[in-house]
């Protein structure tokens, strides 16, 4: 009689936590959060600079494969081999244009986590304020492993972004009154920690000050990425400075 109830008590903790992990993965995470929120206030094709912690169908405006209802078709126009997209812009005015506008321009070409650290500085924050990305979309996954380096040049673009911008609005996945999860490449992720009341990291987001805020697809790609092998192309592959 006393194996069953060892066994009984063995099994119930791992149980538990996987009961209260599978409810945190129930609920909508902060990086949806944070999207939904930029959408119910900005035009679409904002430019906002954000932390690569979110996969390319974050940028679309349409990630779940329908149309959004703020999006139609118009008529095509000459040259056009088929009909346009059709929404409200930035100045309140419809637009047609020829391709389908994504929900946010990214300025960091795709660079990883990894190597985020490499391609910041202090500088950046006046090349987003110079091309219009007011808006600075902060991941603490990303944040703390950069700030982890301890390279100078990481700790002074934090500070200049807390220094030059505002924050606007925080979405926290933690309890109420729980204190952060220190960065972890497991317990960050996995959500087995009981402070986490829902899934993702913490969101930050930021407005630069004295910054006109811009729309539309990048004429150039901040900050510029230059990624370390194994990821680094190669050979005919490498991108030249203007396609950086």
């Amino acid at each position: 009689a006393v194996l069953p109830v060892l066994v009984g008590a063995v099994l119930t903790q791992p149980l538990a936590a996987d009961v209260r992990t599978a409810l945190v993965l129930g609920r909508e995470d902060t990086r949806l959060q944070a999207r939904s929120w930029l959408e119910d206030r900005f035009p679409p094709e904002l430019r906002v600079a954000i932390e690569p912690a979110v996969p390319g169908r974050y940028y679309r405006s349409n990630p779940a494969g329908a149309l959004p209802p703020w999006l139609s078709r118009c008529p095509a126009r000459e040259g056009w081999a088929s009909d346009g997209f059709s929404y409200r812009g930035p100045g309140g005015g419809r637009l047609c244009v020829r391709y389908k506008p994504g929900q946010f321009a990214r300025p960091d070409g795709g660079v990883r986590a990894s190597a985020y650290h490499l391609v910041l500085a202090p500088g950046v924050i006046g090349d987003y304020r110079r091309y219009g990305y007011c808006l600075v979309m902060t991941v603490n996954v990303v944040r703390e492993r950069a700030l982890g380096t301890r390279d100078p040049r990481v700790r002074g673009y934090y500070r200049a972004l807390e220094r030059e911008g505002r924050l606007l609005r925080e979405f926290s996945p933690y309890e109420a009154g729980s204190d952060p999860v220190p960065f972890n490449f497991d317990l960050s992720y996995n959500y087995y920690p009981t402070a986490y009341r829902r899934p993702g990291p913490t969101v930050r987001l930021y407005r630069l000050d004295d910054c006109r805020q811009g729309y539309g697809p990048p004429l150039v790609r901040i900050p510029k990425v230059r990624e370390l092998p194994p990821f680094a192309p190669r050979g005919d592959d490498a991108a030249t400075d203007e396609e950086v």
